[in-house]
C-alpha cells in the first residue's frame, strides 16, 4: 500500500530526507520510502513513482512522504519519519540538544563553501566576500541579479566567486565539491562546467597529466548579462601562476561576445606575462580552426588528447584522425556482438547525472541520428514535452534544476535517473540506453551496483538485443574506484567506453548501420 502525508511549513536539506527515507526502507515491511521538498518537479515525480497527490496548493517549503508498505503499518511509518525530522535515529544518544550552532570558521581560512537553500546562499557569500574570503557557492536557484552583484563584489575586492552551481573545483591540487583523486601538474582549467571539468581531469590523469586548479565558475557565468565575470578573473589566475603551463578553458557554445571577451583578456594576459598554449572546449559549438597558441575543440577527449599532443610535443593536428581510427575500429569490433545477439530496437534513449556530458552526447548523436530530444536541449526545438515519457531518441538530463530543487543531485541519489533506466529500457522500441557513471568525492558511494541491476534485469526479461553504453567519469584513485565500477558494469553486460564522447559516438553509429 503507498500512502503520503505532506507535513506543512517544514523545510528540511535534501541530505536529511535522504537519510530519513533510507532509514524507513530498512524496516521490516518497507518496499520503498521517499521523502522530498514539495515542488512541483518533486509532485511529479512522486505520481510517476504510484503515489497519490491531492490536487490543492503545495509550498517548496512543504515536505511530503511517501511510504510503500503493509497497510496496518503504513500509518506508523509515516509518523516515524515526521519523528525523525527532529530526532533522527542516527543521532548519538546522550548529545546535548541544548549545545550551541557552530562557531564560524577559522578566521585565517580565505575559502568558504556555501551550500544551503539558494534563497540564503547570497547573503551568506556576502557575508564571506565581507570577509575577505573567496566563495565557492555549491548552492543553485540564487537569482542572476545577486550572482552579479556578489561577482561584481569579488572582483573589487580581488576575490574569486566560484557559482552559483558550482559542483566542482581544484584549488593547487585540492579537490572541492565533486571532485576526483588525481595528481598535481602543469596544468590550469576554467570551466563553466562541473561535469565537464570532471571528465576533462580524469582524461588528462589517465594519460598522465596533472592538473594544479580547475576554477569552477557556475554555468551561467558565461551567459552574456553576468559577462563571465569569474571566467575572465580565473584566466587572470591562472596566467599569474607561473606553475602553470597549459590552459584549459571549458563550456557550452559561446556567444561571439563572450568569446570576443575571452580572446581579448587572453591577448591581454599573454601581453603582460607572456604566452601560454590554451585549449579551448566549447562543447556543442561550430568546429573552429586553431589558431597559434589556441586550439579549438567540441568534445572532452579532444580536449585532453590536444593537451597530451602540447604536452609530448606531437602534432595536433594528428588528434582528430586518430581519434577517428581508434572508434572505426572499435565499431567494427562490435560486429560479432551484433550478428551474436541480433539488431537493436530503433530507438535510443540516454540517461544523464551531469548536465554537460548530457549536452555532449547531444552534440555527438546530431551528427548521427535525426531528431535526438532533450529536457535541455541544444535546439529548443527539440525539447522532451515530457521527461517522464519521451518519444523517440532522447537523452535526459536528470541534474536540471527542475529535478533537484528540494532533492539531492543525481550524482548523489541516482534512483530517479536509475528508476527511469529501467523502466525505459523495457520498452519495445528502445535498442540502445546510453548512459553516465561520475565518479569522485561526494558522488554515490557505488553508482555501478545498482546500475549493473537495471541492465542483469533488462536481460532476465528476455531483452536480449539492448546494448548498453557508458563511460566512467572517474579514477582507480576515487573512493568508489573505477576498476570496481567498471567490472560491475561489464559483468552485467554493458559496454564501457574510454570517454562520453566515445560512448554517444559508438551508440549512435550502432543504431546507424
Amino acid at each position: 500500500m503507498k500512502a503520503t502525508k505532506v507535513i506543512k511549513g517544514r523545510y528540511a536539506d535534501s541530505i536529511t530526507l535522504m537519510l530519513i527515507a533510507e532509514e524507513l526502507k530498512k524496516q521490516r515491511g518497507v518496499s520503498d520510502a521517499v521523502m522530498n521538498m514539495a515542488t512541483p518537479a518533486n509532485i511529479d515525480i512522486m505520481r510517476e513513482g504510484g503515489f497519490q497527490i491531492d490536487l490543492e496548493s503545495y509550498s517548496p517549503d512543504d515536505i511530503i512522504i511517501g511510504i510503500d508498505a503493509e497497510p496496518e503499518n503504513a500509518k506508523a511509518f509515516l509518523k516515524n519519519a515526521e519523528d525523525w525530522l527532529s530526532n533522527p535515529p542516527w543521532q548519538k544518544e546522550g548529545r546535548d540538544k541544548t549545545a550551541e550552532a557552530p562557531s564560524e570558521p577559522p578566521l585565517d581560512g580565505n575559502l568558504a563553501i556555501i551550500s544551503v537553500s539558494g534563497k540564503y546562499a547570497a547573503i551568506e557569500a556576502f557575508k564571506n566576500l565581507e570577509r575577505d574570503r573567496n566563495v565557492m557557492l555549491f548552492s543553485d536557484n540564487v537569482t542572476k541579479a545577486e550572482e552579479i552583484a556578489l561577482k561584481q563584489e569579488a572582483h573589487r575586492r580581488g576575490l574569486l566567486v566560484m557559482g552559483p552551481d558550482c559542483g566542482t573545483a581544484v584549488i593547487n591540487g585540492v579537490g572541492l565539491g565533486f571532485a576526483n583523486r588525481g595528481k598535481t601538474g602543469i596544468v590550469g582549467m576554467v570551466g563553466a562546467s562541473g561535469t565537464g571539468i570532471q571528465e576533462t581531469y580524469t582524461l588528462l590523469q589517465k594519460r598522465d597529466i596533472g592538473v594544479l586548479h580547475a576554477i569552477g565558475t557556475g554555468g551561467r557565468d558565461i551567459h552574456d548579462e553576468v559577462g563571465g565575470a569569474t571566467f575572465l578573473d580565473g584566466l587572470q589566475i591562472l596566467w599569474e601562476d607561473s606553475r602553470i603551463s597549459i590552459v584549459v578553458c571549458i563550456s557550452k557554445p559561446l556567444s561571439d561576445s563572450m568569446k570576443n571577451k575571452i580572446s581579448s583578456k587572453i591577448e591581454s594576459l599573454s601581453r603582460t606575462y607572456g604566452p601560454k598554449p590554451v585549449a579551448h572546449c566549447y562543447v556543442g559549438d561550430k568546429r573552429r580552426a586553431h589558431q597559434p597558441n589556441n586550439y579549438f575543440c567540441t568534445g572532452f577527449e579532444e580536449t585532453a588528447r590536444v593537451v597530451e599532443a602540447l604536452v609530448t610535443q606531437t602534432p595536433v593536428d594528428s588528434v582528430l584522425p586518430r581519434m577517428a581510427e581508434e572508434r572505426k575500429i572499435k565499431l567494427e569490433r562490435l560486429d560479432e556482438t551484433l550478428r551474436h545477439r541480433g539488431s537493436p530496437g530503433p530507438v535510443l534513449r540516454g540517461f544523464y547525472t551531469g548536465g554537460t556530458l548530457c549536452y555532449e552526447a547531444q552534440s555527438v548523436l546530431s551528427e548521427i541520428l535525426p531528431g535526438v530530444r532533450s529536457n535541455a536541449p541544444i535546439d529548443r526545438e527539440l525539447i522532451a514535452r515530457d521527461p517522464f515519457h519521451p518519444e523517440g531518441h532522447c537523452v535526459i538530463d536528470y541534474g536540471e534544476d527542475a529535478f533537484t530543487q528540494g532533492r539531492l543531485h543525481p550524482m548523489i541519489d541516482p534512483s530517479l535517473r536509475n528508476a527511469q533506466m529501467k523502466k525505459q529500457s523495457m520498452q519495445p522500441e528502445v535498442g540502445v540506453v546510453l548512459f553516465d557513471v561520475v565518479l569522485g568525492f561526494g558522488c554515490h558511494e557505488n553508482p555501478g551496483e545498482e546500475l549493473a541491476q537495471v541492465i542483469a534485469g533488462t536481460y532476465a526479461h528476455g531483452k536480449g538485443n539492448r546494448f548498453f553504453f557508458c563511460s566512467i567519469t572517474g579514477l582507480d584513485e576515487d573512493p568508489q574506484d573505477a576498476r570496481k565500477q567498471r567490472r560491475l558494469l561489464e559483468s552485467a553486460g554493458a559496454i564501457v567506453c574510454a570517454s562520453n564522447s566515445e560512448a554517444a559516438y559508438i551508440a549512435g553509429h550502432l543504431l546507424k548501420r
